[in-house]
């Protein structure tokens, strides 16, 4: 969320905020490198000036670096950001001045209070339904692109065979890039530690397959239990291994379940992608089949956006009150910081291994 934690009151203001161009941005970096922290009033002044450009830059940087971002009580975010507890612990706190506060007419006289009670109604998000409904809303971006990129193209096919078919290309060489980055970071392991094996397509598979029924399971995701093995979201070299199985995730959720289930047959069998032309073969022409399938991956990705949103407004609470006190009323920080979840939400990269609410934070 964009909040400036140099918000104060006027006086305070002329008197005690330092201006961001006065930050010494290299020494703080220089300091975190050998510290391995950097505190989150610190990434939050260097954000203040920064352009969304400069924000992912800083983002990255500290990533590839293995900086952790504490905040002013030493927490670390990425820990706070695992932040169902916290936020849990919050909400009683909530419940527990209840008992105390005296009797208001909620409706009418505490309109504040009311908003946090139907917030706290809705549950918070496992770190395996952050990634299946970034999923769902990744998906209709790419769904998105493929169409633009095939109504260019000629070909007797309808624009939404082709697209399938675009969206089947992009696969095999997303397949093909993650077998390039696992053999890279086998050529980089230290003698004795386990091989990186490429991931069991299968298995992915039938995740996306369940995606398309809803994201509300609770079974563990194999994908994140597989890059969590590795050192997904700490070494750069895992970058590159972790967008390419999330893209194939994503080709494969886009694909009609019917045209999935012939790919895992054929797989379980030969131990390898189907080629084009065999893919071709298979290709449903069944016009109104294939709007369907577009239909309803436009359709989830709406209720996704909807329900990451929803899920995090208590993140927007527990952000707010930190700067509670600073001249500014509290409705107005929720405000606000309600316009920076809507935007996390857009931007939100979930190949990068860190939870919605750690990503939220920077905007």
């Amino acid at each position: 969320m964009d909040f400036d934690p140099r918000l104060e009151d006027a006086e305070n203001i002329q008197e005690n905020e330092v201006e961001p161009q006065t930050i010494d941005i290299e020494a703080l970096v220089k300091e975190a490198r050998r510290s391995r922290v950097i505190e989150e009033a610190d990434v939050q002044a260097i954000l203040a000036s920064a352009d969304e450009e400069q924000a992912d830059r800083l983002y990255e940087q500290l990533q590839r670096l293995g900086i952790r971002i504490v905040s002013d009580e030493g927490e670390t975010i990425e820990d706070m950001s695992d932040a169902n507890a916290l936020l849990e612990a919050e909400l009683e706190e909530e419940d527990d001045e209840d008992e105390t506060r005296p009797y208001v007419h909620e409706a009418e006289d505490d309109p504040v209070h009311t908003y946090l009670k139907e917030i706290g109604q809705v549950s918070l998000l496992t770190a395996e339904q952050e990634i299946w409904l970034a999923t769902q809303l990744a998906a209709a971006t790419t769904l998105e692109r493929l169409t633009t990129q095939v109504m260019d193209e000629d070909g007797q096919e309808s624009i939404h065979a082709r697209t399938i078919m675009a969206n089947y290309q992009s696969l095999l060489e997303s397949w093909i890039q993650a077998d390039e980055a696992s053999q890279i970071l086998n050529a980089q392991l230290p003698i004795g530690k386990e091989r990186v094996e490429l991931p069991d397509l299968s298995l992915i598979i039938r995740e996306a397959q369940q995606l398309r029924q809803g994201w509300q399971s609770s079974s563990p995701s194999f994908m994140r239990h597989y890059l969590n093995d590795g050192e997904w979201g700490q070494a750069e070299e895992w970058s590159d291994l972790a967008k390419s199985v999330f893209t194939i995730f994503t080709a494969l959720y886009l694909m009609p379940p019917d045209l999935s289930d012939q790919v895992c047959t054929y797989y379980m069998e030969n131990h390898d992608l189907p080629s084009l032309e065999t893919f071709q073969e298979w290709l449903d022409q069944d016009e109104i089949a294939l709007k369907y399938n577009e239909f309803m991956i436009y359709h989830l990705a709406e209720e996704a956006k909807d329900q990451l949103t929803r899920a995090n407004l208590r993140l927007v609470v527990s952000v707010a009150k930190r700067y509670m006190g600073r001249g500014i009323q509290f409705q107005d920080l929720v405000q606000e910081g309600n316009v920076g979840l809507l935007r996390a939400v857009e931007k939100f990269d979930h190949t990068k291994g860190y939870k919605f609410s750690t990503y939220a934070t920077w905007w």
